[in-house]
């Protein structure tokens, strides 16, 4: 991703950024009246909030320079909607080439053992290391989950920024979930099933309707009404 001048947010220069096609969870489109914004979603990037335009909701929201988002406007949507869906598929074969060839997390955490019985690693490093892996692997999991089910809901790639959306999130110390800032059609949070360390207890939360798109809960399991 490059972006130079105004739209890195600065006058000279240019910003890159580079992900890797496997770690791709989502790419989020969003078009207002007149301008709009295409956002990747990672498990290293935080992909919830809204991003929005003059860092009205503070520097860390401004799409010009956010690291994963890139302004655009509503004329070159159909310009670049054909790169965007290159891009979903590229990202889809990436993670079925690597599950394919046994890069998923079992493999990761048989080749730290391989490496602690060779003496490679001590037993607090093994730990540390186990630990890392299995909490990366999760996100992304949760990153993946999160796409199918709102998908589901509002029909396309806009959920972050849409309410009513069934998402299902774990809080983990890595990865908080910021529920106090959401309002509107709950759902529930469901806890992690790995050892993930320092895990915090399941919420329910709800998110702020931001469109006429799903915004009701009405035939979404585990969606309730909050008045």
């Amino acid at each position: 991703m490059i972006k130079t001048g105004i739209w890195a947010g600065q006058m000279f220069g240019s910003h890159v950024t580079s992900f890797d096609y496997k770690d791709i969870a989502g790419i989020e489109t969003q078009i207002g009246a007149w301008t709009g914004y295409v956002r990747i979603a990672t498990a290293g990037y935080e992909a919830s909030g809204v991003p929005s335009f003059f860092g009205k909701s503070g520097k860390d929201r401004d799409v010009f320079k956010m690291a994963n988002c890139i302004p655009i406007n509503r004329r070159s949507l159909s310009i670049i909607e054909p790169y965007l869906a290159q891009l979903r598929e590229l990202a889809a074969n990436a993670k079925e080439h690597v599950h394919s060839n046994g890069h998923g997390m079992v493999a990761d955490l048989e080749r730290l053992v391989t490496l602690k019985e060779s003496g490679a690693l001590s037993d607090v490093e093994f730990q540390q290391a186990k630990q890392k892996v299995v909490a990366w692997h999760f996100r992304q999991t949760l990153f993946q989950l999160s796409l199918v089910d709102c998908g589901k809901v509002v029909g396309g790639e806009s959920f972050w920024a849409r309410g009513g959306c069934l998402k299902k999130l774990a809080h983990t110390a890595a990865q908080p979930v910021p529920h106090e800032r959401l309002t509107g059609c709950s759902d529930t949070v469901f806890s992690a099933t790995y050892a993930i360390p320092k895990p915090r207890a399941p919420h329910q939360f709800a998110r702020s309707p931001r469109s006429s798109e799903g915004t009701r809960c009405e035939g979404i399991d585990g969606c309730t009404e909050v008045k």
